[in-house]
């Protein structure tokens, strides 16, 4: 039998938002009229809400044809309460789960293609123009190119989230020299500073380090 929920008992769970039970609606005065008794004559039924993102999303209810002999006592709407919240708990980590699906397709249509376009853009300028530029412009076509290369290999990192949740993620840990890494980090920002009229100097000498790392998450954070 199908009814419209302002029909069911389970209307008052939801507008109440609190536990409801009936053990015998033939007896009840009030009760005895409402549809769901008319039409499926269920005597019995107890229900509690199911709290999703701090509103009700539902209800998890039970209903019978008998009476309840004996009445519903407090150790059945506590193991109703346990349930029910162990279900709106579920429920929330799919939506969590829904909203993560939903912004990695995001990343991977909206912001990947795009970088990757621009990608193969600077590679053919940098191709077109080659030997025809001075010294400056094309210090500058090199960092821009660096730069969108970095972000594309973000956007890499971004969509390897599944990796991330389940506890492990891919390292390609080299032996990277101290100068190299500080010579890539200068030629990331350079273009920024100048950006804001400003410059990035390296002062001072460091000795010869070598160190074992993921050059590019280093190069990230």
């Amino acid at each position: 039998v199908h009814f419209n929920l302002g029909e069911t008992y389970c209307s008052a769970v939801i507008s109440s938002k609190r536990n409801i039970t009936y053990d015998c609606v033939g007896t009840d005065s009030e009760m005895k009229n409402h549809p769901v008794y008319v039409n499926a004559k269920l005597e019995s039924y107890i229900g509690c809400p199911i709290i999703v993102g701090g509103e009700v999303y539902g209800t998890l209810s039970f209903s019978d044809t008998r009476t309840r002999n004996p009445a519903f006592e407090e150790y059945d709407l506590s193991m109703m309460n346990l349930i029910a919240k162990a279900l709106g708990n579920a429920i929330d980590y799919y939506f969590v789960l829904k909203s993560k699906e939903d912004f990695i397709s995001i990343m991977s249509h909206e912001i990947r293609t795009p970088v990757t376009s621009l990608t193969g853009a600077l590679k053919l300028l940098s191709e077109f123009t080659e030997g025809k530029l001075d010294n400056e412009c094309n210090e500058l076509l090199d960092v821009s190119m660096r730069n969108v290369e970095h972000l594309l290999l973000l956007v890499n990192d971004l969509l390897d989230l599944e990796q991330f949740s389940g506890g492990s993620s891919n390292l390609s840990v080299e032996e990277v020299g101290i100068h190299t890494l500080i010579d890539e980090f200068h030629l990331r920002v350079k273009g920024y500073a100048l950006e804001h009229n400003s410059e990035v100097l390296v002062k001072g000498k460091l000795p010869e380090l070598f160190l074992l790392l993921d050059k590019r998450k280093v190069l990230q954070a």
